[in-house]
């Protein structure tokens, strides 16, 4: 099914993001203040993504 595996795709290119930002994190030195960004995604509804 098209739609499924498109909203698989999408999904998987956000969760690649978070993991990046994650990753980013990460590698900065301790000393180092952290600025969040609170950017606003999209949310799924849970029951549409196991249609």
């Amino acid at each position: 099914d098209e739609k499924l595996v498109s909203q698989a795709i999408e999904l998987n290119d956000q969760l690649q993001k978070l993991l990046t930002k994650h990753d980013a994190l990460l590698s900065l030195p301790n000393s180092c203040s952290i600025a969040v960004n609170h950017e606003e995604t999209e949310e799924e509804e849970p029951d549409r993504l196991f249609r």
